[in-house]
C-alpha cells in the first residue's frame, strides 16, 4: 500500500484510488509473491475492507495521514517517506507500480468532471505518476491517463492549459512512438480540438486538414479515428465561419458512417445531431429543428436522458425551434428547465452549461425581460473571465451580449464607447474577420439605428455586409440579416 501511495501526490490522494479494483489487484499480486501467502494454491484476494484497514494501520504508525472526512485528499504522505519507499523498490518494480497507480486513478476518474475540486486532485496525482513513471506509461502502449489529464483540464475550463498540455504530449509521442503511430495521430486530433476550444477554430481546421490524409493513408478511410477527424473538421469549420462547408462535410461523413457502422451506431447519431445543427446555423431553421426532434428520442433511449449528447440536443432543439417559430417564450421555458439538469450533470463551469446560460439570457432579453438578461449575463461574464480568461472568444462574446442588452437602458454615448472599446479588443485578439467580431459590429450598427443615428448605422452596415459576403457567403443567415437591416435603415 505504501508503494502505491509513494507513486501519487504527497498532498492528497482520494481514498477511493487506493481501494479501487486496480489497487486491490496490485495488492493481491504483491501478497501472492510474499510468504506465507505464496505457498497457497489460490492467491488470496485483497478486499476493499482490508485495504482500508491497512490505511488505518499506516496512519497509526505515523507513515501516512488518513483523514476519511476529507475524501478528495484522504491520504497524505510525507515526501521523504515516499522517496525512501521508492528508493527501496526492487529493480524494475517501479514500472509496474506506476502503471497500477495510473490504472487506479482511471478507475475512479468520472467520465464527466462535475466536481472541479476532485478533478484538480486527480490531475495532481496524475502529474506525480507521470513524472515518476518515465517510460512506464508509454510501454507497451500509451496509458489512457496521459490523454485524460488534458481532457480534464479542458472540461473544467482551462482550455489554454489543455491545448498546451496536449501539444507537449504530441511532441513526446512523436519522439517515443514516431510520427505515424496511431497514438500520435490521435493526440494530434486532440490537439486540434483544444486549439479550437482555446479560441483558434481556423488553426483547428488547419491541423485537422493536415492530419486527415495521414490517417486515410495509414489507418484507412473507414477507421473510427479517421471518421472522428472528419467529424471534428466539420465542427470547427462551422466555428470558423464556414457553415456551408461544415454542412457538406457532415453530409458526406454521415453517408459513409451509415454504410460502415449502421444507422443506429452512436457515432452516426452524433453526426446526425451535428448535421442538423449546421443546417439550422446555415439558415434552414425548420430543417434543423425537425431533424433534432426526430433524433432526441433515439438519444434518450440509446444514451439516457442525462448523457451530455442528449442534453446538448435538448438545448439545440429548443434554440432552433424558437428560431423557426419566432417564439422566444418557448426557448426561455425550455432552457430554464434544461439549465439545472446541465449544471447538475456537467457542472456549472462546463462549456455546454455556460452556453445554455448565455442563450437563456439572450432569449430573456428578446422576450422583453431585459433586466433578467443583464443579470444573467453579468454573472456569466464574471465566470467566463475567471474560467476562460478575459481574451477568450466566448468571454468577449458574452461581453458583447451584455452591452447589447445594457444598451436598452444606458446612455447612448456610454454604450457606443463600450462597443467601440470592445471591438478594438476583438480586432486585436480575434482579428477583424472572426465571427464574434462581425456579430459585435452588427450589434453596434443596430444600436445606432435604434437610437436615431441612421447615417452611422448605414455606413457600418454597408461595410459589414461587404465583409460578411466575403467571409460568410451571401446566403449565410447573418449576411441576410444585415442586408435586411441595411434596407430597413435606408428606407
Amino acid at each position: 500500500m505504501l508503494q502505491l501511495a509513494a507513486m501519487l501526490d504527497a498532498n492528497g490522494i482520494p481514498a477511493r484510488v487506493l481501494t479501487s479494483p486496480p489497487a486491490l489487484a496490485y495488492l493481491t499480486d504483491q501478497r501472492a509473491a510474499t510468504p506465507p501467502y505464496s505457498d497457497a494454491c489460490e492467491p488470496l484476494q485483497t478486499t476493499a475492507e482490508e485495504a482500508t484497514s491497512t490505511l488505518r494501520t499506516l496512519h497509526r504508525l505515523n507513515l501516512i495521514d488518513h483523514t476519511p472526512k476529507s475524501p478528495h485528499q484522504a491520504i497524505r504522505v510525507h515526501q521523504l517517506i515516499q522517496r525512501a519507499v521508492r528508493d527501496n523498490l526492487p529493480v524494475g518494480h517501479i514500472e509496474s507500480c506506476a502503471r497500477a497507480a495510473a490504472d487506479a486513478l482511471m478507475a475512479v476518474w468520472p467520465e464527466v468532471d462535475r466536481d472541479t475540486a476532485l478533478a484538480q486532485v486527480l490531475r495532481a496525482n496524475a502529474e506525480t505518476v507521470r513524472s515518476l513513471a518515465k517510460d512506464a506509461l508509454w510501454q507497451p502502449s500509451p496509458h489512457s491517463l496521459l490523454l485524460r489529464t488534458g481532457q480534464s483540464l479542458g472540461d473544467t475550463g482551462q482550455v489554454t492549459a489543455a491545448r498546451d498540455y496536449i501539444r507537449r504530449l504530441v511532441d513526446t509521442s512523436r519522439s517515443r512512438l514516431g510520427p505515424d503511430d496511431p497514438h500520435t495521430l490521435n493526440a494530434r486530433r486532440n490537439l486540434a480540438w483544444w486549439q479550437g476550444e482555446a479560441g483558434d477554430p481556423t488553426g483547428a481546421v488547419a491541423t485537422l486538414t493536415g492530419l486527415l490524409p495521414y490517417q486515410q493513408q495509414l489507418l484507412g478511410p473507414g477507421h473510427l479515428d479517421t471518421l472522428s477527424t472528419r467529424r471534428d473538421l466539420g465542427h470547427w469549420q462551422r466555428y470558423a465561419g464556414d457553415t456551408a462547408g461544415a454542412v457538406t462535410t457532415f453530409m458526406l461523413l454521415l453517408t459513409d458512417q451509415q454504410r460502415l457502422l449502421g444507422p443506429d451506431h452512436l457515432d452516426v447519431l452524433v453526426s446526425r445531431h451535428a448535421l442538423a445543427h449546421c443546417q439550422a446555423r446555415n439558415g434552414d431553421f425548420a430543417a434543423g429543428a425537425n431533424a433534432l426532434a426526430e433524433l432526441l428520442p433515439l438519444l434518450q433511449e440509446r444514451l439516457g436522458a442525462e448523457h451530455p449528447t442528449t442534453l446538448l440536443t435538448r438545448h439545440d432543439l429548443a434554440f432552433w425551434q424558437s428560431k423557426a417559430s419566432e417564439n422566444t417564450a418557448l426557448a426561455v421555458r425550455a432552457l430554464a428547465q434544461l439549465l439545472p439538469d446541465m449544471e447538475r450533470v456537467l457542472g456549472p463551469e462546463h462549456h455546454h452549461s455556460q452556453i445554455t446560460r448565455s442563450n437563456l439570457a439572450n432569449f430573456q432579453g428578446e422576450a422583453g425581460d431585459v433586466a433578467g438578461a443583464v443579470t444573467t449575463l453579468t454573472a456569466l461574464l464574471a465566470d467566463r473571465k475567471r474560467v476562460l480568461g478575459t481574451e477568450h472568444p466566448r468571454t468577449l462574446l458574452t461581453g458583447s451580449d451584455l452591452i447589447r442588452w445594457q444598451a436598452r437602458t444606458e446612455d447612448p454615448a456610454t454604450v457606443t464607447k463600450a462597443f467601440t472599446d470592445l471591438l478594438k479588443k476583438m480586432q486585436q485578439v480575434l482579428g477583424p474577420d472572426h465571427p464574434t467580431t462581425l456579430k459585435t459590429r452588427s450589434y453596434l450598427a443596430r444600436f445606432w439605428g435604434e437610437t436615431g443615428n441612421a447615417a452611422d448605422a448605414v455606413r457600418e452596415l454597408t461595410e459589414l455586409l461587404a465583409d460578411q459576403r466575403r467571409i460568410l457567403g451571401p446566403q449565410h443567415p447573418d449576411t441576410v440579416t444585415t442586408q435586411d437591416e441595411l434596407a430597413h435603415q435606408r428606407g
